[in-house]
């Protein structure tokens, strides 16, 4: 179940991610302000019947408000505001200096969201009427115009961007730490399946900071669509539920599929039905709000139920109870407490507590996973040191039979290409060993080892697989190519050691090459070629090692014998000039 879970995030996180890229990439089209220049202006709005108007909770039994302003006394500021799910033109003495009638496609919903304006108004002398005509988004939830302020541009802008930047700070270093949550996990999760929990929290870091950030002007500014913002936070409600209870069945190990897959069913059949219906100019993001909060609400009462049943089952450690248990509560009372909200107050930010309530259950889970991470890297580092040890021949460092069976084991298991079989064989170990000690034998199967590797190990993986016996599997792509010339400078590598180092005997390796294809099966047979075509090469040395001292042995004799032919020839001249003298002598 860990690898369905572990799908499931990864693909809820590949969503947000291309989710975010959209928002970034549409674009949002209307029509902004006529005129370059900025105005100052004092107002108070009314409808025409005289009434004030509140813009917050604007009437829909008038679709216009007025004021007056003095062009000449306020000539340096903008007309600012938020406005929420409402369109509106705005017009100085009936002529039209600002429209926002945007083009929301199907996939938007009904509403925009919240976007800000900064709308420059006309110069002039005289006083003036504005009038601003609107009509609400009524299926899109709750609309009007919010902090309408006159100001100067930056000036409005740097104090929204103040206003929230604190949280803006915590959303992008909650995002990034769940982006590296989330791939880290995913790169190590083929070789470590606890780390579904891991990948878990990143997703849900990942949805939280996008759905914590500042409602008004941040990502407008990054993005220009703010509608695209508003159905992504939607579509990230949605989503939410899976990482957040895939984190809660790791860490409880609840072991019931039929819940937990019936649960994730349900989400995603809400995901569907919801932008099945928004596409289809059916329902809006906000009327279909309350399928979610019943999906969420099913969420909550099963992570109760696993918690609880983990705790009376005793699942879990003493760090779970101390950390999952009060995050989890926090969450469950904050999300609760905004969904009661929503039906109830009249507030436009309706999930202001289960924002702090996430943030303080991510903050409690980052530090008990950046701790468990730990715990888990030591394991891993000595688990990876005594894999090592298991796998590493402790004379040579190459890899031993241990490892060269796990790799032979990793081949069997592709289906396109073939490698390259190659059986070394140290000849005349035993001469080494016996007559020079087992020093000089392991200083001849180190040079063997480094020959071999040298020689080979860029291409393939090298193994000594007995005491004088070593084995290479070379897997490179075009090996047919590689193989001559790595025997080639197996060759001249041979040579050059025994020129150097001059061993009491000379370093000479034997050898046999197969060709293994993958889809063959079992590599026995290739194996058993590859060690009786060495065997053929090491008995073909030897005849040749037989004939070379054959040779040397009658290039000795031959040279005994002219020796011997030379010493008889120099004697008989002795000989003869000892009888020329004695003659000369008697003659004398």
């Amino acid at each position: 179940m860990k690898k369905t879970l572990a799908v499931i995030n990864a693909v809820a996180g590949f969503a947000l991610i291309i989710i975010l890229v959209l928002v970034f990439s549409l674009d949002l089209h209307y029509s902004g302000s006529k005129f370059p220049d900025s105005a100052d202006l004092g107002f108070s709005w009314s409808y025409s019947d005289g009434s004030p108007a509140d813009l917050m909770e604007l009437r829909t039994d008038c679709n216009a408000m007025t004021t007056r302003f003095s062009g000449k006394a306020n000539r340096t500021r903008n007309l600012c505001f938020h406005s929420r799910n409402v369109t509106f033109r705005v017009m100085v003495d009936n002529e039209e200096i600002y429209d926002f009638h945007p083009a929301l496609g199907s996939y938007y919903g009904y509403g925009y969201g919240a976007f800000l304006h900064c709308v420059p108004l006309p110069d002039g002398e005289n006083d003036r009427t504005m009038t601003i005509e609107y009509s609400l988004l009524q299926r899109a939830g709750r609309g009007g115009f919010e902090n309408m302020r006159l100001e100067d541009t930056y000036t409005y802008l740097g104090k929204t961007i103040q206003g929230g930047s604190v949280r803006f700070l915590m959303c992008v270093l909650t995002f990034f730490f769940g982006t590296f949550l989330f791939v880290f996990a995913l790169i190590q999760h083929r070789t470590r399946s606890e780390l579904t929990e891991t990948l878990s929290l990143g997703v849900t870091s990942m949805m939280l900071s996008i759905w914590e950030f500042p409602p008004v002007g941040f990502l407008q500014m990054l993005s220009g669509n703010p509608a695209a913002e508003r159905a992504m936070n939607n579509i990230i409600l949605i989503l939410m539920p899976l990482p957040i209870v895939s984190f809660v069945v790791s860490i409880t190990g609840f072991k019931r599929k039929d819940i937990v897959y019936a649960y994730i069913t349900a989400c995603i059949i809400d995901l569907m039905v919801q932008l099945s219906l928004i596409l289809t100019n059916t329902a809006d993001f906000h009327e279909l709000l309350f399928i979610s909060h019943f999906i969420i609400i099913a969420g909550i009462l099963l992570i109760v139920f696993m918690i609880a049943r983990a705790v009376r089952r005793n699942r879990l450690s003493k760090e779970q109870r101390r950390f999952l248990i009060p995050s989890v509560i926090i969450v469950i009372t904050t999300g609760i407490i905004d969904m009661a909200r929503f039906y109830i107050s009249e507030s436009t930010d309706t999930s202001a507590v289960s924002r702090l309530g996430l943030l303080v259950f991510i903050l409690i889970l980052v530090y008990y996973e950046m701790k468990r991470l730990v715990d888990i890297q030591v394991l891993s580092s000595r688990a990876e040191l005594m894999h090592k040890l298991a796998t590493e021949d402790s004379l040579t460092g190459i890899k031993n039979r241990t490892g060269f069976n796990e790799y032979e084991q990793e081949i069997m298991k592709r289906r396109k290409g073939k490698c390259l079989f190659v059986h070394f064989d140290v000849n005349r170990l035993k001469k080494v060993n016996d007559t020079f000690g087992h020093a000089e034998g392991d200083r001849h199967i180190i040079a063997a080892a480094n020959v071999i590797s040298e020689s080979f190990g860029e291409y393939g993986e090298c193994f000594r697989v007995g005491g004088d016996e070593f084995f290479v599997i070379l897997d490179a792509k075009n090996c047919d190519d590689i193989y001559p010339k790595c025997i080639e400078k197996c060759i001249a590598m041979q040579k050059n050691y025994n020129e150097t180092e001059k061993p009491p005997v000379e370093l000479q390796l034997a050898y046999g090459m197969a060709e293994y294809i993958y889809s063959d099966g079992s590599p026995e047979k290739a194996e058993q070629l590859a060690d009786s075509r060495m065997y053929e090469k090491k008995r073909q040395m030897k005849v040749e090692d037989r004939k070379r001292a054959t040779e040397a042995m009658l290039s000795r004799i031959h040279k005994k014998e002219d020796v011997r032919e030379h010493a008889s020839a120099l004697y008989a001249r002795m000989l003869k000039k000892s009888a020329e003298d004695k003659e000369a002598v008697q003659e004398q």
